[in-house]
């Protein structure tokens, strides 16, 4: 598992501008008509959708994300 954990690049929100992102696509996810439960996955997602990287995950909200926003899920 740790093996393929180090594959995957570490994102870190990168001050307030990733703050600013998450709630861009909270705003772009209501409009849309999607709600996602956990709050902190709009934070979760802000780096990705910054630097463009697919985001690995186990959790249906973020699936939810992607549909309306430029999210992009690793599908590997």
């Amino acid at each position: 598992m740790e093996r393929h954990l180090r594959a995957f690049p570490i994102l870190r929100l990168a001050d307030l501008d990733d703050f600013l992102l998450a709630a861009k696509l909270y705003r772009a996810a209501r409009r849309a008509g999607v709600t996602i439960r956990k709050t902190l996955d709009y934070l979760i997602a802000a780096p990705c959708v910054r630097t463009g990287a697919p985001l690995s995950h186990a959790d249906q909200g973020f699936d939810h994300l992607a549909s309306c926003t430029s999210l992009r899920i690793w599908a590997g």
